[in-house]
């Protein structure tokens, strides 16, 4: 069993801990009856005692147990607006639930994902084997372990992060629930994802494979992108939304790269541009050149390799290529 599930037996034994508490239980009882891993760390680890009495305390208990059941059966449904899955109220508006119950001991539980995640209790990862080293590499394995789920941005340690997809500020009881993880670069999370919650339906990157590679993007003027976002689903329209993409494609990083790359086809396409050569025939090179690095295979390797793709697609046989052309042909003649 990977170490994934057993996070899920953790969050297994604590939810079923909730609702016994709910029921009426004392959580003594509840505790030495079958919950041995559970009872242990709740006695031996007081950090741990703490953030699941934030549970236990709560006024809302009901609600976080609707929501906690729903999520374990509808996680990615909750995304499509499946219709047969009926979507709890305090789910539907989330919110205002957030508003009128934020003070509620119930969303100081979301604090349970940096313990189990830090440095944390030996005491809690050796009952659990929740040893998960570092947790950012960890839960990125797999399609995006190399690159940013949203923009593609090549990552390392220092600059992978996991978002909550749908955040712990406003729902604590996800914030253990590895689906709900999504490596990102820390641009894209912290700058502009940030806290942000989706519109329905929503596209999620569990889903499909790189979001951004079903968004059309283009070239405006040779130092300006835009995505064309008119026929797209409402999926698509409000993925852009949470991870508000459109200003991402205007940070500094994305911004760098595009005048790089606008650099780097003049400067190829000058070498080869000799004196006396007709504008068609200095335009034909540019468009060579940009189909070279069209065709090169280490685009694939590449930070943001989508927004390459779609920048040189942009500019090949185009009114962009042909107002480099025009600039290589003055410079050479002049």
């Amino acid at each position: 069993m990977s170490r994934k599930y057993k996070l899920t037996a953790f969050t297994a034994d604590i939810s079923r801990l909730l609702e016994e508490s709910n029921n009426g239980k004392d959580k003594s009882v509840i505790l030495n009856t079958d919950y041995d891993n559970l009872k242990f760390v709740y006695d031996e680890v007081p950090t741990i005692r703490k953030i699941i009495d934030y549970l236990l305390d709560s006024n809302i208990k009901a609600d976080i147990i609707t929501q906690d059941k729903f999520f374990k059966s509808n996680y990615f449904n909750y995304f499509r607006l499946d219709r047969n899955c009926t979507i709890p109220d305090s789910v539907k508006n989330i919110a205002t639930f957030y508003e009128q119950f934020k003070e509620d001991s119930y969303f100081s539980y979301k604090e349970i994902y940096t313990y189990v995640f830090g440095e944390g209790s030996k005491k809690l990862k050796n009952s659990y084997d929740l040893a998960f080293g570092n947790i950012k590499e960890y839960f990125s394995r797999g399609t995006y372990h190399t690159h940013c789920s949203v923009c593609q941005q090549r990552i390392n340690i220092g600059s992978r992060d996991l978002d909550h997809f749908l955040n712990k500020q406003y729902f604590p009881i996800l914030c253990l629930k590895h689906e709900n993880l999504i490596s990102m670069c820390a641009i894209c999370n912290r700058y502009f994802k940030k806290t942000n919650l989706p519109q329905l339906p929503v596209v999620h990157p569990s889903q499909v494979e790189f979001p951004i590679e079903n968004i059309p993007i283009t070239l405006k003027t040779l130092t300006e992108l835009e995505i064309i976002d008119t026929n797209l689903p409402n999926e698509y329209r409000n993925y852009i939304n949470l991870m508000d993409l459109k200003e991402r494609l205007k940070h500094p990083d994305i911004k760098t790269m595009l005048e790089d790359l606008i650099v780097a086809v003049q400067k190829q396409s000058r070498t080869k541009v000799k004196r006396d050569m007709k504008l068609s025939s200095v335009l034909k090179i540019v468009n060579d050149v940009i189909n070279d690095y069209l065709n090169d295979p280490m685009i694939e390797k590449e930070s943001f390799r989508y927004i390459r793709r779609k920048i040189l697609e942009s500019m090949y046989d185009s009114k962009f290529s042909r107002r480099i052309a025009i600039k290589i042909y003055s410079e050479i003649n002049n």
